[in-house]
């Protein structure tokens, strides 16, 4: 009986989400938390980052990532009546560009890229800000290309931030392969046609209606020997 592997079409391009996939947010977790005093100030400043990001691609607009997260921050200290000064915001936005990868990252992804998979890394941050944390993890080498929104001036999920990397690497939807943490995310790619892998970190959960992935894994490990 063939694998799941064989069932399907080796894509050729593979497309990485950086923060939450690549790399572990659990520093800037614990420090927003810490000033908030609260488990799930964290929680609630991500999804705020990600419900303005879209918001701003959908009005028509575009700020940099590290804008909207100052803004949010401070309305999610705001909703609780809570104080955060500025060099407290910087404090955590500079913990952004100092995280480390998860564990299993860089042997899976030195496993890729023998296997003869060409790799990619496209995030909602600035072009400066994902190259300082893919070299500050070690995890830069692995990649061809680095790829931003900045240049689309739009947010994942729009359309036009997948379909940008395809026409970048000439590469045909089918043909590329989004892997991530975030089911929005997978959605956003899948739209346009791309297969995807859902690296369900813990916490992370899969849309309902969304149609299923062609691989899930606990860690990108997981997906990898899936792939193989």
């Amino acid at each position: 009986m063939k694998s799941k592997a064989a069932l399907l079409e080796k894509p050729q391009l593979l497309i990485f989400d950086v923060n939450e996939t690549l790399l572990d947010l659990s520093p800037v977790k614990k420090r927003v938390n810490d000033l908030r005093g609260d488990a799930h100030a964290f929680k609630e400043w991500f999804s705020l980052l990600l419900h303005y990001s879209c918001v701003e691609s959908l009005s028509g607009n575009y700020l940099e990532f590290s804008s909207i997260g100052k803004a949010t921050l401070k309305m999610v200290f705001q909703e609780y009546q809570k104080d955060i000064q500025e060099k407290e915001i910087e404090e955590v936005l500079g913990l952004m560009g100092t995280l480390p990868a998860h564990k299993e990252v860089p042997e899976a992804l030195e496993m890729l890229r023998h296997a003869g998979y060409t790799l990619v890394a496209l995030s909602n941050g600035s072009l400066d800000m994902v190259q300082k944390q893919l070299d500050h993890a070690g995890l830069s080498p692995f990649f061809e290309r680095i790829f931003s929104v900045d240049v689309t001036g739009k947010f994942k999920p729009d359309p036009a931030t997948y379909t940008h990397v395809l026409d970048q690497m000439q590469i045909q939807a089918n043909k590329g392969m989004l892997l991530a943490a975030h089911a929005w995310d997978i959605l956003g790619a899948q739209r346009v046609g791309m297969q995807t892998a859902f690296v369900s970190r813990p916490g992370k959960v899969f849309y309902p209606e969304a149609a299923p992935p062609e691989y899930t894994g606990n860690s990108l490990m997981e997906i990898v020997v899936q792939m193989n």
